[in-house]
């Protein structure tokens, strides 16, 4: 195995994958009744992670930082040869079990590289209840997941299957049009190495190629005037950080950012990561399923969330991630909070 051993039980839900039913959502240890009605601690107590794009915060006195599960990122991974593609297909299994696919069934694996050296696993997401749009793919969860750990890039793809081509238009925002993919041929059973030039060789992109996904600035990103005593709130400044993490080069303000507090005061985020094509796009709530998955946080206990993005008659985010909460956590309400860009 490739994946750290833990004493939690709760961690490793993977083990109650199966190939024909889907697990019960993995449970956390219920949080001590003296966390809940602390009162929660302002930003500026809380250090930001070293490997995490999110804030990580605690209620009570004694904050703990604790990093994404072992089981979906690996540190110093087996070399990636033509002659040890076992050890990936291993670490493909690993990362398929964690899929949440209650309408297809159909799993995914994926592994990314990033420059780093790290590996990243990575799955597909379904949301029962929701639509396609909602759906997340298992390559873009791998791009979100190194993008979370402040890679500067990516050195190779390892999937299951050849990337459909929705994922073949996101991968090109990654700014590697080389980028070498590895996936087994599901008529000969055999792996086969490509890149993303070869699988899009007529990609449709936007005229900036320097700037990419990896490398995009932070986005000037406040908060509007009418946003009140929200602005004050730890939610609202996490989900503030998130919008200017978002990238998004076609629109140029289609950003926005998404913060949930779970039942131990832990807060998530996602954002938005935009595709030049556009459809291929993953919303704030797709890039926050990414991370919910990776820190095995269970849907069900998030107690709170808020929006933070533009007031604009052209997008909307807020009608998708209703319908989330109102089907999984039914009793979190949603705050909205408008925001604007300089740029």
């Amino acid at each position: 195995m490739y994946v750290q051993a833990t004493s939690q039980p709760w961690v490793d839900h993977l083990a109650f994958r199966s190939a024909n039913a889907q697990p019960p959502l993995p449970t956390r240890p219920p949080p001590d009744a003296s966390l809940l009605s602390a009162p929660l601690r302002p930003l500026s107590a809380f250090p930001r992670h070293p490997a995490s794009d999110s804030l990580l915060l605690f209620r009570g006195e004694s904050p703990a930082m604790l990093p994404l599960p072992p089981s979906l990122v690996i540190v110093n991974p087996p070399a990636l040869r033509p002659d040890n593609m076992q050890a990936y297909e291993a670490m493909l299994q690993q990362a398929a079990s964690a899929s949440i696919s209650p309408v297809s069934g159909y799993k995914v694996g994926a592994v990314a590289l990033g420059n780093s050296g790290t590996a990243y696993l990575a799955t597909n997401i379904e949301l029962e209840g929701g639509t396609y749009a909602s759906t997340v793919h298992g390559e873009q969860f791998a791009v979100a997941l190194a993008r979370e750990h402040h890679e500067t890039g990516l050195k190779a793809l390892v999937v299951t299957a050849e990337p459909c081509g929705h994922c073949r238009q996101f991968l090109l925002e990654t700014g590697n049009p080389s980028l070498p993919i590895f996936y087994k041929n599901s008529q000969t059973g055999h792996w086969q190495q490509t890149d993303l030039q070869t699988l899009l060789p007529n990609p449709f992109t936007l005229a900036d190629a320097d700037t990419h996904l990896f490398n995009s600035p932070p986005l000037p990103v406040q908060l509007a005037a009418s946003s009140g005593t929200l602005a004050d709130e730890p939610l609202t400044q996490a989900a503030l950080v998130a919008a200017r993490a978002s990238y998004t080069p076609l629109t140029q303000n289609a950003w926005a950012g998404l913060a949930v507090q779970m039942v131990d005061g832990r807060i998530v985020t996602g954002n938005v990561l935009e595709s030049a094509a556009f459809n291929p796009t993953m919303t704030p709530l797709q890039t926050l399923l990414v991370s919910l998955v990776a820190k095995q946080e269970p849907w069900q206990h998030i107690r709170q969330a808020v929006l933070v993005a533009p007031q604009s008659p052209h997008f909307s985010y807020q009608a998708e991630i209703e319908q989330f909460l109102a089907t999984h956590a039914p009793e979190a309400p949603l705050k909205v909070v408008p925001a604007t860009s300089r740029r």
